[in-house]
């Protein structure tokens, strides 16, 4: 995906269009080059905008969020589906399986605001986070702070998805900046502002901390995390590591 371009009406700091998907081909010569060929636009309204990464489904329907939507109260962002049509310039067409509502006015609790990424859980689920939206302590701005959601497929076709609440972080916690990982066990991985997570029974716990006070051991763990065969954790900082001296 692409977070911008593409067209539609959006417009970021510079950057026009409101996302695209998109394809590359590999060359039929090798040392060719690849082809591009874009599978769909966002237009920035109900179908949602600045998208983020797919999944995949063994029938090659694909899967992704949008932080943002064309809603007037919210614009909380969506999780959608892509299903390659029967026409034949190969156009795929976007259904909005979700559309998130924040914190109502005046409500404390809310179905979270802004998802980062999704992940395949069991019988069809799709489990992710959301970047605000959750849990209001007061004090803090913008949407308040993130959830890990689940959503359910229907029990029939053309029947509606059903969205759930797993977790609503705190402020100690902050919010959330990647998607999850789950293991064998069905435990989720993931990481804040501030830490790496572990969610299981509808708790979370604290596996490292990143308070910045040891800048060599990298703090913002934006990259989120990924699991080996193991049950290790891997992922990077955006901030912190070895410092480099300025020369004159």
């Amino acid at each position: 995906t692409t977070p911008y371009g593409g067209g539609g009406p959006c417009a970021f700091a510079g950057s026009v269009g409101c996302g695209t998907v998109f394809q590359l081909t590999r060359p039929a010569v090798p040392g060719g080059g690849w082809t591009e060929t874009v599978l769909y636009r966002f237009q920035g309204h109900s179908d949602g905008f600045v998208p983020g990464d797919l999944i995949a489904d063994p029938g090659g329907n694909l899967y992704g969020v949008t932080s943002n939507d064309g809603s007037a109260r919210c614009s909380c962002g969506t999780v959608f589906k892509l299903t390659r049509t029967a026409a034949p310039s190969g156009a795929w067409a976007e259904t909005v399986l979700y559309r998130f509502q924040g914190i109502p006015a005046g409500a404390i609790f809310g179905d979270g605001a802004n998802p980062i990424a999704i992940t395949f859980g069991t019988g069809g689920a799709l489990v992710g986070t959301t970047s605000g939206g959750g849990l209001f302590q007061g004090g803090e701005g913008g949407l308040a702070f993130g959830t890990i959601f689940e959503l359910m497929p229907p029990s029939h076709v053309g029947g509606t998805w059903r969205e759930s609440v797993l977790y609503r972080f705190t402020m100690n916690e902050q919010n959330p900046v990647s998607g999850v990982v789950i293991d064998k066990q069905g435990r989720l991985y993931g990481t804040t502002y501030t830490e790496v997570y572990q969610f299981a029974s509808g708790t979370t716990r604290a596996l490292h901390v990143f308070d910045g006070s040891d800048q060599s051991g990298g703090y913002y763990p934006y990259g989120g995390v990924i699991l080996d065969a193991s049950g290790n954790l891997y992922g990077t900082t955006l901030g912190g590591g070895q410092s480099t001296p300025h020369t004159h």
